[in-house]
């Protein structure tokens, strides 16, 4: 009986089995980083969801440099910059020098309201 064939056959079946082995590994690591691809979609999207439930509170007031108010009247504005920026956030304005201005503290800028320009840009008396 002649070895060879034998040598060869288990040569063969040692190169498949190690063929499959790396095929199956390979499928698992891409399942797992499927899988961890998938839940952070999941988060991202019920983020997104969240900021637009959130957003639907507030409407753009264009007249008050693009101010974000809530719809019922409570509170601060919302910084526009920051609404519209890459980190979506909702930061309140605080109250500037003047009634009707407000500041960004995040991007050191400030608002006026269509109000406080009128007021400021009024002639006034010399009486």
């Amino acid at each position: 009986m002649n070895p060879i064939p034998g040598v060869v056959e288990k040569k063969v079946a040692d190169s498949l089995w190690d063929v499959v082995r790396k095929w199956w590994n390979r499928h698992r690591d891409l399942e797992k980083r499927i899988e961890g691809l998938e839940a952070q979609l999941a988060e991202e999207r019920s983020g997104r969801l969240a900021f637009e439930r959130k957003l639907a509170e507030f409407e753009c007031h264009p007249e008050d440099d693009n101010i974000y108010w809530k719809k019922d009247g409570s509170g601060l504005g919302i910084c526009p910059l920051c609404i519209n920026g890459s980190e979506k956030l909702f930061t309140p304005l605080t109250h500037g020098a003047n009634e009707g201005s407000y500041y960004c503290r995040l991007h050191e800028h400030f608002f006026e309201t269509q109000e406080c320009r009128n007021r400021l840009t009024a002639p006034t008396s010399s009486w």
